[in-house]
């Protein structure tokens, strides 16, 4: 009985040892793929601005975290200005103020520590890597193979170029329609988390109003109230 009870505690030491590997090993490659891309990226653009839109926004939290200016002022506008084009001219200021909601400022400013070659490659691999991820949880059904072909379609490649909040608002978008309504994942869990990722869509407010209303409109239908208070939640 000893030996036999000795043989099963091995046996299941080794069960465990693989159930560990099965969620290590996905998480490293994982990894290892999205360093290899920041990397990658900033060889190729560490001398170019992929798009004014990420610089403005990465250039606007910087100057609100280590200058202490108002993102919204004309300071931090002409600032925004001199680093895209090289102008201060007032004349045209018009484009380089920073005009998406004060907490849409969140996600960058981790990446305000990096100078500008370092934050862009990191938050294009973001933004791809959660390309892959939207389309993988949304559309379960999709082949794996397809998934890759997205970040070529001509909406997605320039939202990656010009790295804007319009992606990242869409994503969240399509991810809470395909998992809680067309999949019907109704658990607390994914409520709390769907409810958190569709608050990224009130980045870009004039572009997700819509969609917003018709998900919460349906949320409450369902009474999917845990969905409800986290989006507020997050908000607040």
């Amino acid at each position: 009985m000893k030996f036999i009870g000795g043989k099963v505690g091995t046996v299941q030491r080794q069960v465990n040892i693989w159930q560990i590997k099965k969620v290590l090993l996905p998480i490293l490659i994982i990894g290892l793929a999205f360093i290899g891309m920041v990397f990658g990226v900033r060889h190729f653009t560490k001398d170019h601005t992929l798009g004014f839109d990420f610089y403005l926004y990465w250039n606007s939290s910087r100057l609100f975290i280590f200058d202490g200016l108002n993102p919204y002022s004309e300071e931090t506008a002409v600032q925004n200005q001199i680093g895209i084009i090289g102008s201060s001219d007032l004349q045209y200021l018009g484009p380089y103020y920073f005009r998406n909601p004060v907490y849409s400022m969140i996600p960058i400013i981790p990446l305000t520590i990096f100078d500008y070659s370092w934050a862009q490659s990191i938050w294009v691999a973001i933004n791809v890597f959660s390309v892959f991820a939207c389309f993988y949880f949304a559309l379960p059904a999709l082949p794996k193979w397809m998934i890759v072909l997205f970040v070529f379609f001509y909406q997605i490649s320039f939202g990656l170029i010009q790295g804007n909040f319009s992606l990242m608002a869409g994503l969240s978008i399509l991810l809470a329609i395909g998992i809680i309504i067309f999949q019907g994942k109704h658990d607390f869990r994914t409520q709390v988390i769907i409810g958190f990722l569709l608050s990224i869509s009130s980045f870009k407010p004039q572009l997700s109003w819509f969609f917003l209303i018709f998900i919460l409109i349906y949320a409450y239908k369902q009474r999917l109230y845990p969905m409800i208070i986290s989006f507020l939640g997050t908000l607040l």
